[in-house]
């Protein structure tokens, strides 16, 4: 018999402290028959409530409500419309259609669609905000790929 604070998804490592003793919950996993490993995607439905810790890769969609922490350090989360996340997100990508209270750290890009809302830190090295999004949070850009040549050309005084 399975531990129910040990839950195996996808390419998910899932531990956590359910909403609701004796409740059934679990981290859905989908993938497409012959379609890659990059393609699969863990889904938290609208009806669930997670709290604890996930880890791991690939690719993770929250519509129900998240608690602890989410590490996807090559993947991508997206918060769907009705996530509601109380969190702190490392990934790759991070989109947000839903509500997120917590610090986002992207290695690549963090989109913000019209209904997404944050309140907390962001770092990233690119930034996409719709109109109608909700921020309360600092930004944190990062600099990639920059030559120092390139900086000096832009430096030059106006007379």
């Amino acid at each position: 018999m399975p531990n129910p604070n040990q839950i195996e998804a996808a390419s998910f490592s899932v531990t956590s402290q359910f909403a609701h003793p004796g409740s059934s919950t679990s981290v859905n996993s989908r993938c497409d028959g012959d379609s890659a490993r990059a393609a699969e995607q863990s889904q938290i439905s609208k009806e669930m409530r997670f709290i604890g810790e996930l880890y791991g890769a690939g690719a993770l969609y929250i519509d129900g409500t998240v608690k602890g922490n989410i590490t996807l350090t090559g993947g991508k989360v997206t918060v769907g419309r009705n996530g509601r996340v109380d969190a702190d997100i490392v990934a790759r990508e991070i989109v947000v259609m839903g509500k997120v209270r917590g610090n986002l750290s992207a290695s690549d890009r963090v989109d913000i669609r019209a209904e997404g809302s944050i309140v907390g830190n962001v770092i990233e090295v690119r930034l996409s905000i719709e109109e109608g999004a909700f921020l309360k949070c600092g930004i944190d850009l990062k600099m990639t790929h920059v030559k120092p040549e390139s900086m000096e050309s832009s430096a030059k005084p106006v007379l």
